[in-house]
């Protein structure tokens, strides 16, 4: 979920630059205007993708997440923009709550993969005699 969150969000942020200058729409190139019609199918079959999953996982981050990509995808904000901003050190709060979002995605999806065989685990199960096979 947190890739496809990252596309999403990068999805909508191309629409939404694309609508503040005004390009693809109907007096632009035909090429232009095709390329933002796959745009827009790429991010409308992404985002309801997105959309389902996250209902299952968590309604109220839904909604949020729904909220969040509709501020990106109207041109209300300049993500790219405020994304370099905070590479910078200059935060806002869709960029920190980008982030969260990432990271909560994230999370949730490195609790659910199962333990038996990672690395971590067998760090864990393997005592420093059976690690170097009883040789000094």
């Amino acid at each position: 979920m947190a890739s496809m969150f990252g596309e999403v969000l990068s999805l909508a942020s191309e629409l939404g630059a694309m609508d503040q200058k005004r390009l693809g729409n109907e007096t632009r190139p035909e090429e232009e205007i095709a390329a933002r019609r796959s745009l827009e199918a790429a991010f409308e079959r992404k985002y309801e993708e997105l959309t389902r999953r996250l209902n299952a996982f968590d309604q109220a981050l839904q909604s949020d997440v729904s909220e969040l990509i509709e501020h990106l995808r109207t041109g209300d904000v300049d993500f790219a923009a405020e994304a370099q901003a905070a590479i910078g050190g200059t935060s806002s709060k869709i960029a920190e709550a980008a982030g969260y979002v990432f990271l909560l995605l994230l999370s949730a999806e490195i609790d659910s993969i199962p333990a038996e065989g990672q690395p971590s685990e067998q760090l864990q199960t393997t005592s420093p005699e059976q690690a170097d096979d009883g040789q000094e």
